[in-house]
């Protein structure tokens, strides 16, 4: 991850920029796979962090997840996004090597069980972008 202010961001569509720039890797790797913005991905995230006897942790919960089309390097949807996993709550734990005993006991007591999730490719499939999709 790398932060770059708002204003920075139309510098993606850009033919150049600066190699000191911190989003000059993604600018590369955009123009390199001829990518384009089609989704917002919006959602309100809570996280938290600590240590444990096995090492630093964190867990994060993304709620009110939503996808709007869009066809620029804005920050605002050009429409009406559409919720995602409405009444679904994403569990994210991470963690550096083994899961720690505290993330254990957290799936067991609240009957969880772990599962993979792409916020992008679910706004994709909704929008029906997929391949395959009507």
């Amino acid at each position: 991850r790398t932060a770059i202010a708002e204003g920075e961001i139309a510098i993606l569509q850009s033919t150049e920029s600066a190699p000191e720039w911190g989003g000059h890797w993604f600018q590369r790797m955009v123009q390199a796979r001829r990518l384009q913005p089609r989704c917002l991905v919006e959602y309100e995230r809570c996280a938290f962090i600590g240590n444990t006897g096995e090492g630093p942790i964190r867990l994060t919960l993304d709620r009110d997840v939503r996808c709007a089309l869009t066809a620029s390097w804005r920050l605002d949807a050009e429409g009406d996004p559409v919720p995602l996993l409405t009444g679904a709550v994403i569990l994210e734990l991470k963690y550096r090597v083994a899961m720690p005993g505290l993330f254990k006991r957290l799936l067991a007591d609240l009957g969880l069980n772990p599962g993979r999730a792409s916020k992008y490719r679910l706004g994709v499939a909704a929008h029906g972008l997929a391949k395959g999709s009507s």
